[in-house]
């Protein structure tokens, strides 16, 4: 379990394995101290701009270990989760009522986990539609309608009235976000978009942190939110319904013409475990198989090099993270 300090070390927590570097190095720099209070922010949403989610997946703990290693690093006293149902709402990929429910579902889901992890008391989660129709909501958009120079793009308004009003409401420090990658171009509009243009509107606002997107085991369609699942997307869920271990064997059946694909999103789901641990404290699986190279027949999987490094070794038994990923669903749920 990592350790507390009064101390900020930038570059402790960037060492982070769930932490996009560069991205981060760049738009947490402004942070140089430790101070006490504030909160650590993330979203989470409920569709995409074409689909609805049919739940959390087990990648939303990227976004809630990164959160909560960030909150003790910096000294913030708790972390804010917004689920933005609003947003999907005008989006209108589901029904009003299908939205509410998701979200009220989803609402009491995270706050179990939160209790279940010991963090409850540091802990809030919020629903977009709470505070989006307040008179103060409404005066910030104008503000930020003045401020910018753009007034016609309407997400990056309703993102920037968000940060403004959040960060005045809830004085949050950091907002995380996610990244599809870590690489400094910004390819379309992601959350670094909206982060770098609300930094040059001039107003008070948090810095900013990237942990990464998730991997659905699909060659068609590899790259995927941390907290949005679709209806066929080939992907672990948070709740504790299944056996790991069988879902991935049969996941790997989808991807074994993708080596590559196998190697990242097997890695990437080793990396949430093992962050996990060191942030919550170790949970029991049994002790992993001899870290060597076989095919993937034999219950091993090669990591990717970067991957490797982090995890300690080439190679990860599927048998092992699965027990792994099922205690973690175990003590969360």
């Amino acid at each position: 379990m990592m350790n507390v300090t009064d101390t900020f070390d930038l570059d402790t927590v960037l060492k982070f394995p769930l932490i996009a570097e560069n991205n981060t190095r760049i738009d947490l720099s402004p942070l140089t101290e430790y101070n006490t209070g504030g909160s650590v922010y993330f979203g989470t949403g409920l569709a995409t701009p074409k689909a609805f989610t049919v739940g959390l997946p087990f990648d939303y703990l990227s976004m809630l270990t990164t959160a909560e290693f960030l909150r003790r690093s910096i000294g913030a006293d708790r972390i804010i989760q917004e689920i933005s149902d609003t947003h999907c709402i005008q989006n209108g990929v589901a029904s009003t009522e299908e939205i509410y429910n998701m979200a009220a579902k989803q609402k009491l889901q995270v706050e179990k986990v939160a209790y279940n992890l010991g963090i409850s008391e540091q802990f809030k989660c919020i629903l977009a539609s709470d505070y989006q129709s307040s008179a103060d909501y409404d005066r910030d958009r104008e503000k930020i309608l003045a401020s910018s120079q753009d007034p016609q793009n309407h997400y990056f308004i309703y993102q920037w009235t968000g940060d403004y009003y959040l960060t005045r409401e809830e004085n949050i420090k950091v907002k995380l976000g996610w990244a599809t990658d870590d690489n400094l171009e910004i390819k379309g509009l992601d959350e670094r978009s909206f982060n770098r243009g609300y930094k040059n509107l001039g107003l008070p606002g948090p810095c900013y942190a990237y942990t990464f997107g998730a991997y659905n085991f699909d060659s068609q369609r590899p790259r995927v939110s941390p907290y949005t699942c679709l209806p066929q997307e080939k992907r672990l869920m948070l709740a504790y319904e299944d056996n790991a271990t069988e879902m991935l064997t049969d996941f790997l059946d989808h991807t074994m013409n993708n080596p590559n694909l196998t190697r990242r999103a097997i890695g990437r789901l080793a990396l949430i475990t093992q962050s996990f641990e060191e942030v919550f404290g170790t949970v029991q699986a049994p002790t992993p198989l001899s870290h060597k190279k076989e095919d993937f027949s034999s219950g091993l999987v090669e990591l990717s090099s970067d991957d490797a490094v982090l995890m300690g070794g080439p190679c990860i038994s599927i048998p092992y993270l699965g027990e792994k990923i099922d205690a973690i669903r175990c003590l969360i749920s």
